[in-house]
């Protein structure tokens, strides 16, 4: 065998390795003529894919769709789920003795049965064998050889169900020999080997991007279950080329009526983890329409996995989350608690209101609470907040939500941004917790923001510490350093200019105010410079009369304002057709006033005495979904607004599209109408 004489045991021979056999120049051929691989594996587990869930059961269930055809490229290791027995005990126990007495090269085929030998090891055998140095032994054999790819399929597979750890020695060797010879092999063989790195836990991105140049000047050749299989490890593997990815949704819509329900939640997890849109509509509409048809028995996870796409693309299937809405409800309690919160969130992220779904998941949640981890708070908060929704169990179900907060203090040392999240979703709902706020403003919670340097985490942050400053002036606690406020970036608040440009509505309101009130009357401004949403602001005195905002009506903000009444009657038609107009650059013009009376600087009676006026025109994204019910934070603002003494004037844009269908005469009635209501309340 390994030493110079022949040896018989586990059932085969083993020879010492002879590089100019015949045996092994035939398992070193090009495997490119091998037929496809047409046995199911599932890697044991995954048989039991409706068993009670367990940490690894999201992992399994997104492995599903490899059940649903034996035409899938997967292996499944010869005996693998045979239980160990004595017979197996000693073959193994002889392995272990023989090639740790052996000296010399070992044949890479006695290798690889003697490590499907061990892999059919009961289990807790398997982790007595990781500590036996015999089997360290049997590792340097492997890392010296080199296998041909069916081999390297078996051996691989031997590796997973052994677990041995992803960044041992040997795993880096095979990686290594891995990445060298897959140009080599056929697409099949690609496929599983790719799998089988996945299973075994280790990130394999220089022999997977490979791949993936491989499959990019062939990809029209594609099977469908190649594709699946493929769009699947694309998004294990976290990226790819979005030439590649724009070839592979083409694909898609040939093969969009034979997908299972398992197979269309591996191609949206896998277009979601790779970060890449699925812009075909008819595939997004197909898709939707399938998982109408498939409710009763989709599993949870591969429901989520779905959901995780069109709210990564904002695409909303009404009549599949109507569905979802009606037909998850009553079942949620039966549902683990990740699926529970990745729906919710999904709702709330697409501005979806169900009242019957979300009062369930308020009732649901409750018993599931000691289980939540902080992102699963942080999410549930989110969408009543986001939503402005206070379920009929708000207090029993706040109360639970913030109890578990505290309770998980120590995890928001590691994930900083998920408190933050919370505290401003309840922020929404007009909730402040004191002790949670001291926390969060602590010197040493601020340091870990700063150092996770994330934009959106600063930016809640600072919406939190200027929104309890408006809302609890009695909070003397901690709270953020001028310092830190002082060097937040310049994407932390709004541009005016982008506003006028982007926001449908603005400039028209804009001309038709001009005429209205006068171009030295109004300002566009910032008036809560946390919110990011610009507003025009009027001051009135005593008397009814306007008081001068722009001192210099040449100045670059008042340029908004300075339209003819040619280009007024251009912009809004007798007919509501609309003309693109171009703004000049504004500059962000923030409210002093407004800063100043936060840090209770101001002391000005000429402004107290006056009626300030704060003109807010919405879109529908400020909205949920087809409704005209303002999201958490856009009632947040009008409250602030109000509490900073601005009288508001709701410029809908739902109410705005349908005056402006009557011409500009009436829109300057219509306008007037409401700043004249606004002085007189």
């Amino acid at each position: 065998m390994w030493c110079n004489h022949q040896r018989k045991i586990t059932g085969f021979v083993l020879t010492k390795k002879d590089g100019d056999s015949a045996a092994n120049k035939e398992r070193s051929e090009d495997d490119s003529s091998k037929s496809e691989r047409k046995v199911p594996y599932l890697l044991d587990e995954a048989i039991h894919i409706n068993r009670q869930p367990s940490k690894d059961y999201a992992k399994i269930a997104r492995r599903a769709f490899y059940a649903d055809s034996k035409q899938y490229n997967i292996h499944k290791l010869k005996q693998s789920v045979q239980s160990d027995n004595k017979d197996i005990s000693i073959k193994a126990e002889r392995f272990l003795n023989d090639i740790a007495d052996c000296q010399d090269s070992v044949d890479t085929n006695e290798l690889v049965e003697g490590f499907i030998v061990l892999s059919n090891l009961d289990k807790w055998k398997h982790r007595l064998l990781k500590k036996d140095y015999r089997f360290h032994v049997a590792s340097q054999h492997v890392t010296a050889a080199k296998f041909s790819s069916e081999e390297m399929v078996d051996l691989l597979n031997a590796c997973s169900i052994i677990q041995v750890r992803p960044n041992d020695p040997l795993m880096v060797a095979l990686e290594r020999q891995c990445t060298n010879s897959i140009s080599n092999w056929d697409l099949n063989t690609q496929l599983v080997i790719s799998d089988l790195w996945r299973v075994i836990g280790r990130s394999v991105h220089s022999m997977n991007d490979k791949l993936f140049q491989h499959v990019e000047l062939h990809w029209n050749t594609l099977t469908k279950h190649q594709l699946v299989q493929l769009v699947y490890l694309i998004g294990e593997n976290r990226s790819c080329s979005q030439t590649l990815m724009a070839k592979l949704e083409n694909l898609l819509l040939k093969y969009v009526d034979d997908l299972t329900i398992n197979e269309i939640a591996a191609v949206c997890l896998g277009f979601f983890k790779s970060q890449t849109r699925l812009t075909n509509s008819t595939v997004l509409h197909r898709f939707g329409d399938r998982v109408c048809e498939h409710l009763h028995d989709i599993n949870p996870i591969c429901l989520v996995s779905i959901l995780k796409e069109y709210r990564y693309i904002h695409f909303i299937h009404r009549r599949m989350f109507d569905a979802i809405g009606q037909y998850i409800a009553p079942r949620l309690h039966t549902m683990p608690v990740l699926s529970m919160v990745h729906i919710c969130h999904t709702f709330a992220s697409l501005h979806l209101f169900n009242k019957p779904f979300l009062d369930a998941v308020a009732k649901c949640a409750i018993a599931t609470v000691p289980k939540c981890r902080n992102k699963d708070i942080a999410k549930y908060l989110y969408a009543f907040g986001s939503l402005n929704y206070e379920p009929p169990n708000a207090d029993e179900f706040f109360t639970a939500m913030i109890q578990q907060m505290h309770r998980l203090k120590p995890e928001y040392d590691r994930s900083p941004e998920q408190l933050v999240v919370s505290l401003l979703s309840l922020a929404y709902l007009n909730q402040y917790h004191y002790s949670l706020l001291n926390m969060v403003f602590s010197p040493t919670f601020r340091s870990m923001i700063s150092e996770r340097g994330r934009l959106d985490s600063n930016r809640n942050l600072f919406v939190l510490h200027s929104s309890v400053k408006i809302e609890r002036p009695n909070y003397n606690a901690h709270k953020l350093a001028e310092e830190f406020i002082q060097q937040l970036p310049a994407e932390i608040y709004g541009s005016v200019e982008h506003e006028i440009s982007s926001r449908a509505g603005v400039a028209e309101v804009l001309a038709v105010l001009k005429e209205v009130v006068g171009e030295k009357y109004f300002k566009c401004c910032f008036i809560l410079p946390h919110i990011r949403s610009m507003d025009i602001e009027i001051h009135v005195d005593p008397d009814g009369n306007y008081i001068p905002l722009n001192k210099n009506p040449e100045s670059k903000i008042n340029k908004t304002a300075q339209l003819d009444n040619a280009l007024l009657h251009q912009l809004i038609s007798p007919t509501g057709k609309k003309t693109k107009l171009s703004i000049p650059g504004v500059a962000v013009q923030l409210n002093s006033e407004l800063t100043q009376q936060m840090v209770g600087t101001k002391n000005d009676k000429t402004v107290k005495q006056s009626k300030r006026l704060a003109v807010v025109i919405t879109s529908p994204k400020h909205y949920q979904h087809e409704s005209k019910s303002l999201l958490g934070i856009h009632v947040m603002k009008r409250r602030q607004l109000n509490l900073l003494g601005y009288t508001v004037i709701e410029i809908a844009y739902y109410e705005w599209n349908e005056v402006t269908k009557k011409g500009v005469e009436e829109c300057k009635v219509w306008l007037k109408q409401q700043i004249d209501s606004a002085i007189a309340r």
